[in-house]
């Protein structure tokens, strides 16, 4: 039988477009982004009610143009503020980083998933930021160079958008987004009907009729874009030495993970390459002291008057004094990124409170948000979605590192783990992620459940919980239980399984086990 087509009219079309895009009164947030035809790149937050805005212009000039500029969006429902966050290398080779705020505009609680992407995908790669990390709604990564235009437009709405996982609606084009193309396939195949298996162009609900449901949920989604799923943090996670807690060679890391000739190739060729050999996907990777450990500096730790000790927080400032090779992640993330996976970075400890034993130097700055570019500012150029901190479980609860600097790196899309397990007279570190040894949470939640929080609280906060797989409680090397013929791989590879069959996260060193004939493919399995 011949189809037979309909034209919609003009005026029915407005009113329908009209209707699905009112917003109601709180709906008024935006952030853009865009690059003028001299490049220059200008990024804007506004609030559309009252018509305030802030907006920041980058030369492309002063930049490296071979990273991209990362952009965060984030929100802070309680204190009313709209933020944009930028990182980006400058043409020297340090990383820079900048905000834009608006404050005291939001006044209802923001839901992070009632925002609207539309993102230029040729020179934009829009990321939504899981619901864990609260105020952070989404991540943009921007070319340097490119054509004029705008590269992003994310808008607060009235409504949940779609989540990415599922597809996206209305985009009858595949392209990515829906826009005025994927209109024009609705109505010029309106009230086509649809033969059981044909392809049928504008039939987005599936009912094998294109008419006013497909071109509601077309119109009831413009402006939308796929932004990138992630697929969320994976169980299952490499543990990667790269500078240790202990003083020896000064500031040595071991050749087959890094030296200052080859940079991170060995790292890939020897640890990782041989990991990806056996699961390509399946697993995310924690770099430990990726900057290397330092002692050759003024700053005391644990340690008598006129010593020193390698866990500093400044890591990545000595490094760039030193051996700015370190700071060349490229290849880790380009290979990471290739494998759908996360990174994960483990620095010192943030002293921002006084020692009650006056064995290191406080230095309050580490909590200071301004000062994240040099803390953290390599870690979040190369898309580390979360970071660690030394002893960071006894951080009082005045401590600014806790008030001020973990909220900066939450609203940026990054998880921040305490090392250990917090106390229970800690209340105010619940919420924050916490990695521990397998043996930590043995012998501290499970063996002094009076004194400290549980996995289950710690979840149930909202954090999460890694085990990381090393030793044996009362086995390691120097305890009283150590027996130099145990098959430490072998009590690794079982306890891994078995935490992972618990539904547990469990970080454990698997290019070990690769070296040791081990067959890692089962850990992948049990950590889906």
């Amino acid at each position: 039988m011949p189809t037979t087509r309909k034209l919609i009219s003009l005026t029915t079309l407005s009113v329908l477009t009209a209707t699905c895009f009112n917003t109601t009164a709180d709906a008024a947030v935006r952030w853009k982004g865009s690059r003028a035809s001299d490049g220059t790149i200008t990024f804007m937050v506004q609030d559309q009610m009252t018509g305030l805005e802030n907006a920041l212009t980058i030369d492309p000039e002063i930049m490296r143009h071979d990273r991209p500029v990362m952009v965060s969006l984030d929100v802070d429902a309680d204190a009313g503020r709209q933020g944009l966050s930028l990182v980006w290398t400058d043409s020297e080779g340090v990383v820079q980083t900048d905000r834009l705020d608006l404050d005291n505009i939001l006044t209802d609680e923001f839901n992070v998933s009632h925002a609207r992407f539309r993102v230029d995908r040729h020179q934009s790669r829009p990321m939504r930021i899981d619901e864990s990390m609260t105020d952070a709604l989404g991540q943009v990564e921007i070319d340097v160079l490119g054509p004029a235009g705008e590269l992003f437009d994310v808008l607060q709405t009235d409504r949940a958008q779609v989540d990415p996982e599922f597809g996206l609606p209305g985009d009858v084009t595949a392209d990515g987004h829906v826009l005025v193309d994927d209109i024009l396939q609705v109505v010029s195949n309106w009230e086509d009907w649809c033969p059981e298996g044909a392809d049928c162009p504008g039939d987005v609900d599936n009912d094998a009729v294109i008419g006013i449901a497909d071109l509601l949920v077309v119109l009831q989604q413009f402006g939308q874009t796929a932004a990138a799923d992630d697929g969320g943090p994976s169980r299952l996670i490499h543990f990667q030495l790269v500078g240790g807690s202990w003083t020896g060679d000064a500031n040595g890391i071991h050749p087959q993970v890094y030296t200052d000739e080859e940079g991170w190739g060995p790292l890939l060729e020897n640890q990782l390459q041989p990991i990806a050999d056996q699961a390509a996907f399946g697993w995310d990777l924690w770099m430990h002291n990726p900057a290397g450990y330092w002692y050759d500096h003024d700053y005391t730790w644990r340690a008598p008057d006129g010593e020193t000790q390698p866990m500093v927080f400044e890591q990545f400032a000595f490094a760039r004094s030193s051996r700015p090779n370190l700071l060349e992640l490229d290849p880790v993330r380009d290979f990471m990124e290739g494998r759908s996976a996360r990174m994960y970075g483990y620095v010192g400890l943030p002293r921002t409170y006084p020692s009650s034993t006056g064995d290191w130097t406080q230095q309050p700055d580490h909590g200071s948000p301004d000062e994240v570019g040099r803390f953290y500012g390599d870690l979040l150029q190369q898309g580390f979605r979360g970071v660690g901190h030394d002893a960071s479980a006894h951080h009082p609860a005045d401590s600014p590192w806790v008030t001020s600097m973990v909220p900066e790196l939450r609203a940026r899309g990054v998880e921040v783990f305490l090392e250990s397990i917090p106390m229970r007279n800690k209340p105010h570190l619940l919420g924050q992620s916490v990695v521990a040894e397998y043996r930590h949470w043995q012998g501290f939640s499970e063996a002094l459940p009076n004194m400290f929080f549980s996995e289950d609280e710690i979840t149930e906060a909202g954090g999460r919980a890694i085990y990381l797989v090393g030793w044996p409680l009362g086995m390691a090397p120097g305890d009283s239980g150590y027996d130099p013929d145990f098959n430490l791989h072998q009590w690794q590879m079982d306890t891994a399984l078995e935490l992972l069959g618990e539904g547990k996260t469990v970080a454990i060193n698997m290019a070990g086990l690769v070296r040791h004939g081990y067959d890692i493919t089962p850990l992948v399995v049990a950590a889906q």
